[in-house]
């Protein structure tokens, strides 16, 4: 792994084990309340994976914010015509786009392969 995406890992995951413990005290209380293999979210911890859509959802709809655990940069607000635009978006909602557009771009694949039966 290149060294730059190395460092980037281990920042990741010491927020991820900051938001853990202010929130849930332990790294394994977030793991079940999240429903994530120990395994997994401690090497997201210690830096040796980055983080997929999946844990980063999960981590959204437990009221994590997700720029700032990539980036390091915590969300702050905007102007107020930008407020009312941001504030109104639910994170189950940007969940289920998601599911669909992966369901809605399978089925271009099949489209495109002329695979649909």
């Amino acid at each position: 792994m290149e060294e730059e995406k190395r460092l980037k890992y281990v920042e990741q995951g010491a927020r991820l084990r900051e938001y853990a413990e202010e929130k849930y005290g332990t790294l394994a209380r977030l793991e079940r309340k999240i429903d994530v293999r120990q395994k997994s979210l401690s090497q997201y911890a210690n830096g040796r994976n980055g983080m997929g859509v999946d844990l980063l959802t999960k981590l959204a709809l437990d009221g994590c914010d997700i720029n700032w655990l990539l980036t390091g940069i915590k969300y702050q607000r905007e102007p107020a015509t930008d407020n009312l635009v941001r504030e109104n978006i639910d994170p189950r909602q940007i969940y289920e786009l998601q599911t669909r557009l992966e369901e809605i771009t399978k089925r271009l694949e099949q489209l495109e392969n002329n695979t649909i039966s």
